[in-house]
């Protein structure tokens, strides 16, 4: 594909869930942060209360470095739109904002996040910055029952000859860190049951990017924004050259 990826537009996204995290160097409080949207926001999050699990992902600087590890699972409470569609997460160190299919576009989920920002008091939007991340869950089923992903995808293992047989099965996880700049990568492949119901295979196509801020960007201070929006461009780009156009035309 060339072009632009940024005007690039399917008619049947494969797009089940976008996210866009912040998170703050130091605990907020998950109680506060969820109090304060709630007592904001409550005319647009009026559907019932939601929990989940996000990745945490800590990033360490010092006077040579940037350091991304530790990853853990964690709770957080959402506040949801009555339909269920829109998700505002609040944890002890962030705020997510979550798009759920059908996809509104990112524009949406840009003003989303812009609206929780503006709605939280001075105190929170002053505090340090950690990163911000980018979240892409895909869910794209191929013809089955021969597969051959290759044709699908630009990255995956070609077949072994002396293995016969189609792909039935795939789990593939790719993580990056760029040293200049501290982005790092995951990127998540495993088939999961054909959403319709049909003997096709369904690959959960999972991505995520994240941003380090510098130590004094915060929600008043600084350009937190810019970095969401190159993430997201980085995730379309990374998207777009990891398919085919036998995959693109799943989405026509």
């Amino acid at each position: 594909m060339t072009g632009d990826v940024r005007h690039v537009r399917y008619p049947r996204p494969p797009i089940i869930e976008a996210v866009v995290e912040l998170r703050f160097k130091s605990p907020v409080g998950q109680d506060r942060l969820f109090g304060e949207l709630k007592a904001r926001l409550s005319d647009r999050y009026d559907g019932k209360e939601r929990q989940i699990h996000t990745v945490e992902v800590s990033a360490v600087f010092d006077e040579d470095s940037i350091a991304t590890h530790a990853r853990r699972k964690e709770t957080i409470r959402c506040l949801s739109s009555y339909d269920g569609l829109r998700l505002l997460g609040c944890g002890k160190h962030l705020l997510s904002v979550h798009a759920l299919a059908p996809y509104p576009g990112w524009d949406n989920l840009r003003e989303q996040l812009t609206e929780a920002v503006h709605a939280l008091g001075r105190p929170i939007r002053a505090l340090p910055l950690e990163l911000a991340a980018v979240r892409y869950i895909d869910v794209i089923t191929v013809p089955a029952p021969t597969v051959t992903l290759e044709n699908y995808f630009t990255f995956v293992p070609p077949p072994i000859p002396a293995l016969p047989g189609s792909h039935t099965s795939l789990a593939f996880r790719r993580e990056s860190r760029d040293p200049g700049s501290g982005i790092l990568s995951r990127l998540d492949l495993v088939t999961v049951p054909s959403p319709t119901g049909l003997p096709n295979l369904a690959i959960r196509y999972d991505l995520t990017v994240l941003h380090p801020y510098a130590s004094d960007v915060s929600l008043t201070e600084g350009d937190w924004s810019s970095p969401v929006e190159a993430l997201h461009l980085m995730q379309r780009e990374a998207f777009e050259q990891s398919i085919t156009d036998a995959t693109r035309e799943l989405f026509r």
